[in-house]
């Protein structure tokens, strides 16, 4: 009798555990979201990415954003039809205020009622992310706002050989890119500049000279020292200034969108260590 107990139970619980597996197939793996890069920044708008790899699933998907990484808005959900292949996707943010970063992130959700789809809790999102937005009228120079800035880290500007060392700061979220170039007027007096020589008999005027440029791109809430290739007519006037000091304008244009120094005067100093060792 209890030989027959016995097989009657393990019985039940064979079957017990062939309906439980049947009931739970073996979980598929789970749908990935992320975030992406903001691009089209303005002043009130942004066009944010992310990616998304849907695992054979039926996605809805949607950005969330906002002033602080609470986000508090997101954008409308977009649902993909089942698919295995990788997808980059993007969505533009309107109404923003000028000059503020935001806060932004995918945000991924199993379509319900999809053919084969397997549930997972929740909301599957990307690493959050952010950018600044425009001051008002863009990010040519100068300006109001709080969208980060590149700084400038001293007047004075060490020239080691033809190259002028210029320290910057982006404080900034995102990366700081574009163009640092340094100028002078000359007030000629009776003489003019041609292929960097002196040469009396021009008439009395000023003339605005470009004295070197270059491009930069500074990671945000770091300091960079950016080498900016003077000219010649550059190198002949420092070698001809006094105390070996050439005063100058810088001006930085942004291509991302910061507010930047515009007209900052500074001055060309040579290194002393370089002075040395001409003279040797």
């Amino acid at each position: 009798m209890n030989r027959r107990i016995r097989l009657l139970l393990l019985t039940c619980v064979g079957i017990a555990a062939f309906i439980g597996a049947s009931a739970a197939p073996a979980l598929a793996a789970a749908p990935t979201a992320t975030t992406g890069t903001a691009s089209s920044v303005t002043d009130t708008s942004a066009v944010v990415s992310g990616t998304i790899d849907p695992q054979g699933q039926s996605i809805t998907y949607q950005f969330q954003y906002g002033t602080t990484s609470n986000y508090g808005q997101s954008t409308a959900p977009v649902t993909l039809p089942a698919s295995s292949n990788v997808g980059t996707f993007s969505a533009e943010l309107t109404g923003l205020t000028p000059g503020t970063p935001y806060h932004y992130r995918i945000a991924i959700t199993v379509a319900t009622g999809s053919s084969g789809a397997v549930y997972y809790p929740g909301t599957i999102v990307g690493a959050d992310a952010v950018f600044d937005t425009n001051t008002t009228g863009g990010g040519g120079g100068g300006g109001g706002g709080g969208g980060g800035s590149v700084q400038l880290g001293s007047n004075t500007v060490n020239v080691n050989g033809n190259t002028a060392d210029v320290t910057f700061t982006c404080s900034s979220h995102s990366a700081c890119t574009g163009t640092l170039t340094l100028t002078k007027t000359l007030n000629i007096g009776g003489t003019k500049i041609i292929a960097g020589a002196a040469k009396k008999g021009g008439h009395h005027k000023t003339r605005t000279v470009k004295l070197g440029s270059a491009h930069y791109s500074i990671a945000g809430g770091h300091t960079k020292k950016i080498k900016i290739e003077l000219t010649k007519l550059a190198q002949n006037l420092l070698a001809v200034a006094k105390n070996g000091k050439l005063s100058a304008t810088l001006t930085a244009r942004s291509s991302s969108g910061q507010r930047v120094p515009k007209g900052k005067k500074v001055k060309l100093v040579k290194s002393t260590s370089h002075k040395k060792h001409h003279k040797k």
